[in-house]
């Protein structure tokens, strides 16, 4: 996710100079925008859509979904985010790393969770670090529990400490040259 975000930043750098995409550029945008359920191949729509979740979010989630990753799902399904298959079977995944993708991309294209993005967008705008504490209540159609899932999020995010998660950055391990 943060290499497309760079990548259309980049790309909406370039433009505020005056230059021109090319077409491959802009093939890339309208398969992006179809990948994120984005109505516009803008990059200032797309950038709304492709971005990371906090990890604070993201822990409580799968703290909560998963009652401390004890359960069944997280253990034999690689499912800690409570990802329906269907409406009663937990999504089993090949690996963690696949459901993380899932997940991600589920809240950075449903229809259910566009103020969570709206939201997350102002606060990129506004050069903040993305807050997991102040993002969860936008995820209020995550659970049929509503509000009272939204605020276990919150309370989890606050009591085990996750919000300084947020503010950490990850590197790629660099790669070796065959």
């Amino acid at each position: 996710i943060l290499v497309d975000r760079a990548r259309l930043l980049e790309m909406q750098k370039r433009q505020k100079e005056g230059h021109h995409l090319c077409y491959a550029e802009r093939l890339w945008l309208s398969k992006l925008a179809s990948e994120y359920r984005c109505k516009s191949t803008k990059i200032e729509s797309l950038l709304v859509h492709v971005d990371v979740v906090p990890p604070s979010l993201a822990l409580a989630q799968a703290i909560l979904e998963t009652g401390g990753g004890r359960s069944s799902a997280a253990l034999k399904k690689n499912s800690p985010f409570g990802y329906m298959a269907t409406k009663t079977q937990v999504a089993k995944f090949e690996s963690l790393l696949h459901s993380v993708q899932a997940y991600t991309l589920n809240l950075n294209r449903h229809v259910a969770y566009a103020a969570f993005r709206k939201e997350r967008a102002v606060q990129r705008n506004s050069n903040q670090t993305l807050c997991g504490h102040k993002l969860a209540p936008l995820l209020v159609k995550y659970s049929v529990r509503g509000p009272a899932y939204t605020k276990d999020l919150q309370n989890l995010i606050h009591n085990h400490g996750l919000k300084g998660y947020d503010s950490m950055v990850l590197e790629q391990p660099m790669r070796l040259k065959p």
